[in-house]
Formats: structure tokens, sequence, C-alpha cells
């Protein structure tokens, strides 16, 4: 919610098929906010749910953080351009 912004950027399926179901997927996910706690929330989220459905799936999760800056404030101005 808010000026939280969560976007997939690549999504790969190795070995992948049009009519098969992939083994496995590599996906990449950026997660931005303006304020660092939300931000690591949103993240704690989104790890939390994924552990839940592969559970309930019986597949395995695996979130690997290879990217991680602070918040910083854009200009004004240019926000609003």
């Amino acid at each position: 919610g808010g000026d939280l912004v969560a976007t997939v950027g690549l999504i790969e399926t190795p070995n992948g098929a049009v009519n098969v179901v992939p083994g496995r997927v590599r996906m990449s996910l950026d997660v931005r906010s303006p304020r660092d706690d939300d931000r690591m929330r949103a993240l704690a989220d989104i790890r939390a749910e994924m552990a839940k459905i592969a559970a309930a799936r019986g597949v395995k999760a695996d979130l690997h953080v290879s990217y991680d800056m602070p918040a910083a404030p854009c200009d004004l101005a240019l926000s609003e351009a």
C-alpha cells in the first residue's frame, strides 16, 4: 500500500516448454519504498507468503536478496514532473 512498489523484472524457466509445467522457475523482484521500514516489512510478508504457498503445494521456494540499498528521497520538482 501507499508508496510501496514491487516489480517482477525477470522470469526464467530453465528447460521449459510450451506444454510443460516447469520444474524450476527463477525470477527477480524489485521492492521499493521511500521508507526502509515499509520495504523491509513488505519483504518479510513476501517471504512468509512464499513459504506458506510452497508448504501447501509441496515445493521448495528460496528468496535470495542480491541487492539492498536504503531509501533515497527524490527531488520534489523531479517527482512532480
